[in-house]
């Protein structure tokens, strides 16, 4: 096994890597711009109607265009290489857990955590299986869900989201929109919180901070009534599902009187905008199934675990600039009543603020070394 200087020294060297690559390739397309600003200039100079400048600049738009392309396939690929060594280090330091110890994947990353899981399924288990909690809270049989049932709650998410609202203020550095509690035709609430800021962060170090983030660092979408972050410690999170890399199906169990227990499913995409950033999105959704009620209601009562099915956390990181990015925060979750609503938004809030601080006293740290 890798000793903890070897496990260091790799991953310098793989940042080092890293960095020369984008440096690079950064030199590159300032190069090249330097070059098309040049033709441009010459052309306001000289005959606009020449054919081979025109032809040059072609040629040079062409590359440059060419060069883009590959640099976002190479963050791809760095990404992805990334994740895996986050894969192999965990492995390395012995966070995959036996069978035989425990269940619970709450204190691991979600790609480990995928792959330690009890609970992935066989070719035997189209009917589903039983899920147990770590410390004796009731079991459960769970049906596992189609990847179009996940897709399609996923762009659900997505469209949710494409409309904007008005400015309500301005909270701890965080701007606050209007998202007014809405009542459903059966009269039950849900509560709303959306938040954006501009941090002094580079678009890779809120990747690198954000992707290995253990399970029980994850921003908690619903909690009920009462609950406070110094319960955190006992909520168990398990991954059921894994369709891709940074697809999955989780359970989440927050103890109490009466077990407050969801599912979700959570994806990270990876994109880029239009006007060339970079920008990573992080969803939660609570999702449900027919195939799940109907287990549940066909066992013996348990009046001690309560199943909540609407809510969901989405948060958007894009790149601005070389040392600072746009983050967005969106949240919702069913809640019992305007109270309950309240103390949400103030938990989501405290997360973002908690967050932020995290990431300025982290390059802080970093600086200081």
């Amino acid at each position: 096994a890798m000793t903890r200087k070897q496990r260091c020294e790799y991953m310098s060297r793989l940042r080092g890597l890293k960095k020369n690559k984008l440096l690079q390739l950064r030199d590159e397309q300032q190069q090249l711009e330097a070059e098309v600003k040049k033709c441009l200039a010459t052309m306001n100079c000289e005959d606009s109607s020449s054919s081979e400048l025109c032809y040059a600049v072609h040629c040079l738009a062409l590359e440059w265009d060419s060069l883009r392309t590959e640099n976002v396939e190479l963050m791809k690929e760095i990404h992805r290489q990334e994740r895996f060594q986050s894969l192999v280090q965990a492995q390395t330091i012995g966070v995959f857990a036996d069978a035989t110890k425990d269940s619970d994947t709450s204190f691991a990353n979600v790609y480990p955590a995928s792959k330690s899981s009890l609970w992935g399924p066989t070719p035997h288990d189209d009917d589903g299986w039983r899920v147990k909690f770590p410390n004796g809270e009731p079991s459960f049989h769970f049906h596992p869900f189609s990847e179009a049932e996940f897709n399609n709650v996923m762009q659900n998410c997505d469209n949710q989201f494409y409309s904007k609202s008005s400015v309500a203020g301005h909270l701890f550095g965080w701007t606050v929109y209007h998202a007014p509690l809405t009542r459903r035709l059966d009269n039950s609430l849900v509560g709303h919180a959306r938040l954006s800021a501009r941090v002094c962060c580079s678009f890779d170090e809120a990747d690198a901070a954000v992707s290995p983030s253990k399970l029980n660092e994850w921003p908690l979408v619903f909690t009920p009534p009462n609950w406070s972050y110094s319960q955190r410690s006992g909520v168990s999170i398990q991954v059921l599902q894994s369709f891709a890399v940074d697809a999955h199906v989780l359970v989440c169990n927050i103890p109490g009187p009466v077990h407050t227990r969801y599912f979700q499913f959570a994806r990270r995409q990876l994109q880029v905008e239009g006007n060339g950033k970079r920008s990573f999105t992080s969803s939660l959704v609570l999702a449900d199934s027919k195939e799940n009620v109907r287990n549940r209601a066909a066992e013996e009562p348990h009046p001690d675990v309560k199943w909540v099915n609407e809510g969901g956390a989405r948060i958007k990181f894009t790149e601005v600039d070389d040392a600072t990015i746009d983050v967005h925060c969106d949240t919702w979750a069913s809640c019992e009543d305007e109270l309950h609503a309240r103390n949400l938004f103030i938990y989501w809030a405290q997360f973002a603020c908690r967050w932020s601080q995290w990431m300025m006293a982290s390059k802080l740290v970093e600086a200081g070394d």
